[in-house]
């Protein structure tokens, strides 16, 4: 589902469980602005005990160890946004990290 609203911009290059840095990313979003492109990185996690806040944190952890966004900076998109998906039952919580490459 998530896939399929993403996909609704069509200038946007969306792909799902990619390679991406040391794995592969649930989903890598490509907005290709004239005046800034800008990468997505999606990592969504079930949250099995009910615990949202640690099962987003968990996400985020995950993008940030295995260098998900390592994708996009080496095609000179030098801004990131990361978030970190936790699902459970019929509840849902997004955190969002922002990274600007500096090197």
């Amino acid at each position: 589902m998530l896939l399929g609203l993403l996909a609704f911009k069509g200038s946007w290059v969306v792909s799902s469980n990619r390679e991406a840095g040391e794995g592969y990313a649930d989903i890598l979003v490509e907005i290709d602005d004239d005046d800034e492109p800008m990468g997505l990185v999606i990592e969504v996690k079930y949250a099995r005990d009910g615990d949202l806040d640690a099962s987003c944190q968990e996400a985020l952890a995950q993008i940030n160890k295995r260098q998900y966004g390592d994708a996009f900076y080496d095609e000179d998109i030098e801004k990131v946004l990361k978030y970190g998906v936790a699902v459970y039952k019929d509840k849902c919580k997004v955190m969002c990290q922002k990274v600007e490459n500096l090197s």
